[in-house]
Parts: structure tokens; sequence; C-alpha cells
């Protein structure tokens, strides 16, 4: 039966085909004449002169053409390669359906510009006392512009000023900020402080909200699920966001919750807008630009990356970052930096004290971090199993090296901030400074203990400030303090950028000197390094610094990567090495080795010695950790194993009357005298 040709997918003729097995049988074959066309000859189309077209994402050249019926061949099967040259395909409403060519985008050079602004003529009501700095007045011109603003400013430049100045601007009726539990009562002394006409205000705590109309509501992101009737029953003029990456994970409920909010005006507060990756930008940008960003998997595939995997979707990657920042700064988002706004502003210097490990506690620490890594190596866990496993070994290393912090500072005689991970590492460090003025601060204070530590810090009524990084890392002001000293890191980049710039920020007069404190060989250690690496990549989509590593390398730090760091071999070439059970006769002992080398998954390629055991007169009687790879005697073994392979794995075999290849028990005669079973002796 011949068909009209169909108006929703152009052709010369379309033939319809009917099977004998039922409607759902049929099979519809599309002709479209006898014309050939390749994909390089597209460019040959009778294109329209180049129009310039002004987009949301800045300025493009357009050239239309009327497809051929070739051309629809050549579309269908180069589909995904033409769109990425720039070809497109539409319906206009007097042509029919055209090809069109987009050019580059041209970057909007004032947007951009707008959006890294370091003064601003507007005039912005301020408290008598107080004033603005230049690049302040910048935010707040550039947020009072638009109806969604993210001021990205690097931590440390007064985001919560800008705020402010914000409502003084716009003078809002009804304002709705949202931020951590602990900066609740910051909000509230800052906007007392900064706001030029007297406002009602209120700190919401628990499900208690306010009888009567405030102009200003304060709540923390853990309850707003407790308040979402109260929250949704108004169209709100502001909503704020402080320490907005709180929102980085879609599936969080209060991410869904917060993201749900509807207001005339929504500002979004943060430093560190992607912690570890850009996937987790996208539910900001998405909020405050949909059309631009609301598409998750559309935002995943050209910025992150995304990779269809055997599991599913890897969105973890990272890709086209310079684009991503041109988009985010002509559209959404406001960012300085310190370097080029507060020039006066003395330099951060990061330092890696590497110290030994030189204590029974340290070393026996030592040795269950590289069990813990060589287990994980070869485990199937999930990388939340071994991420929790990799965290207490890691907090006892902390514990263990708590001596070595105390004696450093115990050197210090001026005021210092000690950041850890774990409320006992605090605790056991300000036991250790006996005499000194200590305050700390842990995820167990109260928001008024907290605001006390702080002010009592700031005053000079203490000289050493001991805090938890999740506590203390964001949304205060440790300006006395230029040396930071971390006994413990962040397993983000983002988490101790944030941290250390508590003393990096305005108010600060002397340079900042941070310490990262870890033991040789530790696995902190293997982080310091990493973290320094993977901040490279979060630059690049935010700042205008070089990107220096290849931008589809991953962002965060996680577990994978640290055991790739470990050399179990200690130093040895064992390529050649290959996988079986091994034991070498040495004086009055035996040492007995087992060497594995994945043959596929994310482990091929590499070479794992473990289960090292030491034998007297056939008897075990100790087993030694992974971590003892690195002593003489095994390295020792390894080397005689490499010379003689095959009589290594005999020896295994005449001391357990076990297959020195697969460990299988051996019950041949000839077997258990060779110490090797008949199949695999044939890999010799």
């Amino acid at each position: 039966m011949q068909l009209a040709p169909n108006v929703r997918k152009p052709s010369e003729s379309i033939s319809l085909q009917r099977s004998s097995t039922g409607p759902f049988g049929g099979r519809v074959q599309v002709y479209n004449g006898e014309n050939e066309m390749q994909s390089n000859d597209i460019q040959s189309l009778d294109f329209n002169d180049p129009v310039r077209v002004n987009t949301k994402r800045g300025a493009r050249m357009l050239r239309k053409a009327k497809p051929t019926s070739a051309f629809w061949e050549v579309w269908r099967s180069e589909k995904d390669s033409l769109k990425a040259a720039g070809y497109s395909v539409t319906k206009d409403d007097r042509d029919g359906w055209v090809v069109c060519h987009w050019g580059e985008i041209e970057e909007n050079a004032a947007a951009i510009e707008l959006s890294q602004a370091s003064d601003s003529d507007l005039d912005v009501p301020v408290p008598d006392g107080l004033e603005y700095l230049p690049f302040q007045r910048a935010g707040i011109a550039y947020a009072a512009s638009r109806e969604a603003t993210l001021i990205a400013d690097e931590m440390g430049l007064g985001k919560t000023v800008q705020a402010a100045g914000l409502i003084n601007l716009t003078t809002p009726h009804s304002v709705l900020i949202i931020c951590p539990a602990s900066l609740k009562l910051n909000w509230q002394n800052e906007l007392n402080r900064w706001l030029v006409r007297e406002r009602s205000i209120d700190v919401v705590s628990g499900d208690e909200w306010p009888d009567s109309e405030e102009d200003i509501v304060i709540i923390n992101y853990d309850i707003l699920a407790r308040n979402k009737h109260s929250i949704n029953s108004k169209l709100w003029d502001l909503v704020i966001f402080d320490e907005a990456h709180y929102c980085k994970n879609p599936k969080a409920a209060r991410t869904k919750m917060a993201l749900s909010i509807k207001a005339n005006r929504k500002l979004m507060l943060t430093g560190t807008p992607m912690i570890n990756r850009p996937v987790e930008l996208q539910p900001l940008a998405g909020y405050l630009a949909p059309e631009e960003f609301g598409n998750f998997f559309r935002f995943a595939k050209r910025y992150c990356d995304a990779q269809q995997t055997y599991f599913g979707w890897d969105f973890t990657g990272s890709s086209n970052l310079a684009e991503l920042q041109s988009r985010l700064r002509e559209s959404i988002m406001v960012r300085r930096m310190k370097a080029d706004v507060l020039t006066e502003l003395p330099a951060k210097r990061r330092q890696v004290l590497v110290i030994p490990a030189n204590t029974k506690d340290m070393q026996a620490a030592l040795a269950d971090e590289m069990e813990s890594m060589a287990e994980a190596a070869e485990s199937t866990s999930t990388i939340e199993v071994l991420f929790e496993d990799m965290s207490k070994v890691r907090h006892r290393m902390a514990l263990a090296k708590v001596g070595a912090i105390i004696a450093m500072l115990e050197d210090i005689d001026h005021p210092v901030v000690v950041f850890c991970h774990h409320h006992d590492v605090v605790a056991e460090i300000e036991a250790g400074l006996e005499g000194r003025n200590i305050v700390t601060l842990t995820g167990q204070h109260s928001a008024v203990e907290r605001q006390a530590a702080v002010e009592a810090f700031q005053n000079g009524d203490a000289d050493v400030f001991i805090g938890t990084i999740g506590a203390a890392g964001v949304g205060i002001t440790l300006s006395r303090a230029s040396h930071v000293v971390f006994a413990e890191l962040d397993w983000t980049p983002g988490g101790v950028s944030q941290a250390e710039d508590r003393c990096h920020r305005i108010g600060q007069t002397d340079s900042v000197l941070v310490q990262h404190v870890v033991v040789d060989q530790s696995i902190d250690a293997r982080m310091a390094q990493l973290l320094v690496q993977k901040q490279a990549v979060l630059d690049a989509a935010l700042d205008d610094r070089p990107l220096e590593q290849k931008q589809e390398e991953a962002v965060a730090v996680d577990v994978n990567e640290l055991i790739n760091q470990v050399d179990m071999s200690g130093g040895l070439d064992l390529s050649d090495l290959p996988a079986g059970r091994y034991a070498i006769p040495g004086g009055d002992t035996r040492l007995k080795l087992r060497v594995s080398k994945p043959q596929e998954g994310r482990w091929l390629d590499y070479v794992f010695v473990n289960d090292a055991a030491v034998y007297g007169e056939g008897t075990k009687y100790g087993m030694q950790s992974p971590g003892s790879l690195y002593r003489g005697d095994v390295q020792d073994a390894l080397r005689a194993i490499l010379e003689d392979p095959f009589e290594a794995s005999r020896a295994y075999g005449l001391l357990t009357e076990r297959c020195g290849v697969c460990g299988r028990a051996l019950e041949d005669p000839v077997s258990v005298e060779r110490g090797i079973g008949p199949i695999c002796a044939s890999r010799f």
C-alpha cells in the first residue's frame, strides 16, 4: 500500500508492508530515492547566507538549507556525529523542514565580565559606620539584576554581607534563609549588624513556625520537611540558600524539599559549589536556571563525561569544563577569587609535614592501613563498604599520631587552629595541651556554644582552637589565627578548602600557613597528594586558572584511587611473576606467599602479594599483614621466587601438600611428590 509522504519524517515515498503475523508484525520500509550522499557532502547543501542570532548562551551564526532525500538517508545513520558538528533539523512554518547549521557560540563578554566584576557604581544602602568592599558592591549589583543568582565567591569574601546588601537594596517583604543549623545564630547576628532598617527576624527550631508574619525567617536544612506546609503556603519574595552545596544530592529529602521552594528571587551562596564532581552542581544550577541546566541527563553527558557501564550510568567524570564555566558566568554565577579582589590579603601557603611511624602505635596503625588497602584491592565489596573499612583504620592512625600533634602544638606560641575528623581526636589533643587556653567545637556543641567558642578565640581569650572539619569548617571566621594544622584530612578537596579558609579571609593581616600532618606511607599521606591534584579540576570549572590535567580525570578522592597508589610489591617488578602460591625455605624459617593477578575487571594488570606467613619447623606461629611486604625478608623471598618460580611453587606444595599454583589439596602420589597438580604443572 502506498502512502502519502509523512510530514513528520520527510522522504520521497514511504512503503508500508505488513506481515501475516498480525498488526504488530508489520514493518515499515522508508525509500528515499536513488541519490547518494556522504556525511561530508552535507556542507554542499544550498545554505542561505549566515545570520547572527542571539541565544541565551550567546550569539551564534546560523545557516539554513532545504534537505534532500539523500540528506535524510545520511541523517538517519550519522545523526549523532552531525549534531556534534553543529547540524540540526527543525520545522519552519514557511519553508517546512530545514537543515540548520549553528556556528560556535560567541562568548557573552559583557555577562562574563559582570560575573567577575570587582566594583560597581550602584549605590547600595549600608548602615552607618560600615561599608561594603568594592567587589561586594559588585556582587550585590549582579544579584539585583537577576531573578536567580549563585554567588560562588571564594571562601572568606563575605557572601553573607552581600546577601544582606541585596535585602537592603531590593527591600523584599518576605525573606526565607536556609542554612546549616550551626550558622543560624551567626546569620541573625550578621543581619542585625548589616541591615539598614529594623526587620523582624525569627529563627526556627524544630517545627515551631512563628505565629506572626515575620519579615525574615531563618531555618536549617534538617528541619525543612517538618515545616513544609508553612514554607510552601506562600510565595517568598526572596529565598537565600547558605552553603548551598548542601543541596548537591538530588535524591536527598532535604534537597527535594529545598529546591521545591517558590520565590520571586533566588540566591544561593557557596564557596564550593562542587565539593567533589561537576555532577554535584546540576541540582543547584538546574533550580536557578532550569532552561539552561534543568535537564540532568543533558548536563551529565555534556559536563560529567557520562558513560554507560555494565552497572548503569557513571556520572562521576568531568568534561567541557571551560564551556561550563562560561555558561555559568553568562547566566547565574558571580565568582571572584581572593587573589583578584583582595590584593592586600596575604598569600596562603600549604605544607605537607611527613612524620615517621616511630612509635609502636603508629607502626601498628600503619600495618592496619596497609592490610586494609591490600584487602580492598582484592575485595568485591561495594565502595561504601571499602570506604567504611578504610575510615576505621584512618581513625586509628589519627589517634596514634596525637602525641606527635601535641608535641608540635607545644612549640607554637601564637594563635593556631587545629582541624580533626573525630570527636575523640579533638578530646585527646585538648587533654594533652594542659595549661593552654583552648576552645573546642564539634558537632556535639549547640549553636550558642559554637558562637561562644568563636568569639572567645577571636577576642583573644583562647590561643588554640580545635574543631572537627564538619562542625568548624564552614560558616565561621577565625581570622585571628594565621596558622592552620590538619591533624586529619577530609576525603574531598572542597572540605579542606572550606576549613582552611576560616582563617584566610577578610580581616586576615598575615600570610596563612596551612600544614597537613601525615605519617609516612599512610592513607592520609596519599590523600594529601591527591587532594592537591584534584583541586585543579574543580578550579577549571569555576575559575580562570589553566587546567593542569586531563578533564576526563575523576575529581573525587575515592578508595580506588588510594588503593591504586599502593605499591604492594615494595618496589619490585612482579609483572613476569605468575599467579600462584610460593614458599621459600630459609634457615630455621620458611616464608609462604600468595600472588594474585586479576584477569579482568578494574584490577586488570595489577599484581597483589598477600597472605605472607612465616613457619618454623612447619608450624605456623604468626600471620603477617600485607604491609610486611616492605620487610627485608619478604623482599628477599620475592627476589628468590622471581629467579625460579617453578621451584618456589614446588616448595609450597611440598610444605603444605596443596598445589603450588591453585592451592587445591594434592592426593595423587605423583602430584604430592611434585608439589603441583597435573593441570597446573602444564603452566611451567
